[in-house]
């Protein structure tokens, strides 16, 4: 089995030894996505819940 970190430079980095999605090769390819976090390219995160919330799916 192999495993792949995927980190496009698209999205904001992942942080805290966490990565935006891995990928395991075995007899399939199954890519595993990291949860969303409410963060802009730039690393900032809303400090208030209401923020926050605005923020969810944002693409």
């Amino acid at each position: 089995m192999q495993l792949t970190p995927v980190e496009p430079v698209t999205v904001p980095a992942a942080t805290g030894g966490y990565v935006n999605a891995l990928q395991v090769e075995v007899a399939a390819r199954l890519p595993f996505i990291r949860g969303q976090i409410p963060q802009t390219r730039e690393g900032l995160r809303p400090t208030a819940s209401r923020t926050s919330a605005g923020w969810s799916g944002r693409t």
